[in-house]
């Protein structure tokens, strides 16, 4: 069965991408260690959504975004 993928899911994952493609890149001062940085670091926000709060990668939002949450990632880091 397939999934249902909601509309802000899908734009999300448009803007990380071109972030992490093309702006990131464009940074003078970035190398390509920083950007792999950066790739592990959302790679492991999307795990610590998944696996603490439930958020699959199908049904982010806005709110995945909210301080709340990302300073509950910076104290299990």
């Amino acid at each position: 069965m397939k999934k249902k993928i909601n509309l802000q899911a899908i734009q999300i994952a448009s803007y990380l991408h071109e972030w992490l493609e093309y702006y990131v890149p464009s940074i003078k001062a970035c190398s390509p260690h920083t950007k792999r940085n950066y790739k592990i670091s959302v790679t492991l926000y999307a795990e610590f959504l998944k696996k603490v709060k439930g958020i699959l990668p199908e049904t982010l939002n806005a709110e995945c975004f909210c301080r709340k949450y990302i300073m509950e990632t910076c104290w299990l880091n």
